[in-house]
């Protein structure tokens, strides 16, 4: 849960006189609440900084230079702490907009208000595009071992190959054995494409986007957290929370099918489906 891609072309590498570390951005045209109880990394006290010109807000604490650490515990906690406040700010203000891991604003309060302003029609813009919807994961695994010792039987290449290692003697045996595992590979790679085709498929239409992702990103990694050896495909999408019943109801159709089995979760903030604010509006 600690994913989440650049929203803002701020991330510092360096430390500066004075700097906002920024969580996510916020839309308050649903409210008008100006402050908030959240507590931070290292237990940061968080605040609401606001824009003049559009009902946009941004959760920071101070903040002058990067977290930086080779101590993976540290950093789990440091993401985990991140990731709480993003969790906190969609509880309190709807989908949020999040901001990576890491990213300062050099400046105070007032800095961050103006570039708040200085974005905001691209700010209010994803609002407007996101707003309702969360981001859901789906990881689809597949054990092969029933489709292998199938496809031995039914695949005319793999007989034909194994009828001819039967007869062969040792110098052939090793070549034709590379040639069935060859076989047996090409076969497991198309039967994976289309679980993940018919994944997609599925999914699409109670999604408002959908996309592949990693099996398992660097952030799980660094994280300690380790998928499954037989996930074929992770996908990410984009949808309101009263499409959850109808996602459960189509996945359970798919594992269904003999060896497949899929991890669903959510829902997220769209870590997967935030814009990049640019300087070019």
């Amino acid at each position: 849960m600690s994913e989440s891609p650049t929203t803002a072309e701020t991330t510092a590498t360096e430390a500066v006189d004075s700097g906002r570390y920024l969580y996510c951005l916020v839309d308050l045209a649903a409210g008008s609440e100006e402050t908030v109880d959240i507590a931070g990394i290292e237990d940061e006290p968080v605040s609401l900084v606001t824009a003049q010109s559009a009902p946009v807000g941004a959760l920071v604490h101070r903040r002058e230079e990067p977290f930086d650490s080779t101590d993976l515990t540290k950093l789990r906690d440091w993401l985990l702490a991140h990731q709480q406040v993003v969790d906190a700010a969609g509880d309190r203000f709807g989908t949020p907009l999040p901001v990576r891991f890491d990213t300062i604003i050099e400046g105070d309060d007032g800095d961050v208000a103006t570039w708040l302003d200085g974005h905001a029609t691209q700010i209010t813009d994803a609002f407007d595009d996101l707003s309702g919807c969360w981001e859901y994961r789906v990881t689809l695994s597949w054990d092969s071992a029933a489709f292998e010792t199938e496809q031995q039987t039914l695949d005319p290449e793999l007989s034909d190959i194994q009828r001819r290692i039967e007869q062969s003697g040792d110098g052939t045996r090793f070549l034709l054995e590379k040639q069935f595992d060859q076989r047996l590979r090409e076969l497991r790679r198309q039967r994976e494409t289309a679980l993940a085709e018919r994944l997609v498929d599925r999914l699409e239409p109670h999604s408002e986007r959908l996309t592949e992702r990693p099996v398992q990103s660097d952030a799980a990694a660094s994280l300690g957290i380790e998928l499954d050896s037989d996930a074929v495909t992770q996908v990410a999408l984009l949808a309101p929370p009263a499409a959850e019943s109808a996602l459960g109801s189509t996945l359970d159709e798919i594992t269904e099918t003999p060896g497949v089995d899929v991890r669903f979760t959510g829902p997220w903030p769209p870590y997967t489906f935030a814009p990049q604010i640019s300087e070019n509006e």
